[in-house]
């Protein structure tokens, strides 16, 4: 279902009595979108309810002081800021004259891609690509049976916590410190807080990530890495983009992960690492695999490398995953565990000289 921002005749048809005898439809609009992630306010609108409100509660309790009365308004607008999102108005809001309130309410329901629901005639019939009656959305949206299953419903994602994004993006445009900024050094902090690891580097991709942390180990052409084959490409494509030799190992059948069983037989002297990828959330026998990281198979340690790239969270014996590698790669594509606005991804080590 799509955004929906409600008009401020709405709020005042179901907040003052004789409107919400005069127009039961506004009402039953105003109910079916309580608590709804998708129905939001424009904030222009909370100072005009105020206002247009006042004469209203002054009918209602003549005997109160302008304080009172002031009183019972807001609680009306705590009640709607309760259940509603908050929609702001734009900077780039298009002034019509002819009604400067109804501008500001078409520009925050474009800021959000939203349908206003209104009973002005005049905005139903000059905006009907944006605007909707009560009728028509308790017809057409109420109830509506599920139709359709996203694998990844990113704009249900954002617009529940929108008001949270909303603020640290502006934070982030006032600052202008848009590259290596005091956001990027708070989410490397947090990343190090969540998985209790002593070292976070966000870069730009799950992929860099692995690049990153083989270049870190100082893996060279020629060396070998083992690694399943069940995985995204970018696994298998940064080992031979370093000139290194992917070397794979089949799956265990039952969890979809590398079957540690069946490393120790393709280990050689070039083997330098382990890239173990943990799919759907789960990681791989973490402890099995980290047998092979010794010297006895090689002249030198084999490392072991996470790929989390689809398990960000994941835990093995109550430990994230940091904790049983040499180092852990991530990535926070849209659709990912931890997703970003773009592609982004991080390094996680609890090897300080690894992670200088």
């Amino acid at each position: 279902m799509k955004n929906i921002l409600i008009d401020l005749n709405i709020l005042l048809d179901y907040y003052q009595e004789y409107r919400r005898k005069k127009f039961p439809q506004s009402v039953k609009a105003f109910d079916s979108l309580k608590l709804k992630d998708n129905a939001f306010i424009s904030v222009s609108s909370l100072d005009n309810f105020e206002f247009l409100m006042y004469d209203e509660v002054s009918k209602s309790y003549p005997n109160k002081s302008r304080k009172e009365k002031l009183n019972v308004i807001h609680e009306n607008i705590k009640e709607i800021t309760s259940l509603f999102k908050i929609a702001k108005t734009p900077s780039y809001i298009e002034i019509d004259y002819d009604d400067i309130e109804d501008s500001q309410i078409i520009a925050s329901a474009k800021a959000i891609d939203a349908l206003i629901v209104t009973r002005d005639k005049k905005m139903l019939e000059k905006y009907p690509d944006i605007t909707i009656s009560p009728n028509l959305l308790i017809h057409k949206y109420t109830n509506q049976p599920i139709t359709k299953i996203d694998f990844a419903n990113l704009k249900k994602q954002h617009f529940l916590y929108h008001s949270e994004i909303e603020k640290e993006i502006d934070k982030v445009l006032n600052s202008t410190s848009f590259i290596m900024g005091d956001a990027v050094r708070e989410l490397e902090e947090n990343l190090c807080k969540f998985t209790d690891a002593k070292n976070a580097i966000t870069c730009s991709s799950g992929t860099d990530a692995l690049l990153l942390a083989m270049m870190a180990l100082d893996i060279k052409p020629g060396d070998e890495i083992i690694t399943t084959p069940f995985t995204f490409i970018a696994t298998a494509e940064t080992i031979a983009l370093l000139g290194v030799k992917p070397v794979f190992v089949d799956i265990d059948e039952k969890i979809y992960n590398i079957d540690p069983t069946k490393i120790e037989e393709k280990i050689t002297p070039k083997t330098k690492a382990i890239i173990s990828v943990s799919l759907y959330g789960q990681p791989s026998d973490l402890e099995q695999i980290n047998q092979y990281t010794n010297n006895k198979y090689t002249n030198q340690p084999i490392y072991h490398i996470i790929d989390g790239a689809q398990s960000f969270g994941a835990t093995y014996k109550d430990k994230a995953e940091v904790h049983y590698c040499d180092i852990y790669t991530t990535s926070f594509f849209p659709a990912k565990p931890l997703g970003c606005y773009g592609d982004g991804g991080a390094v996680l080590t609890n090897d300080d000289k690894l992670a200088e």
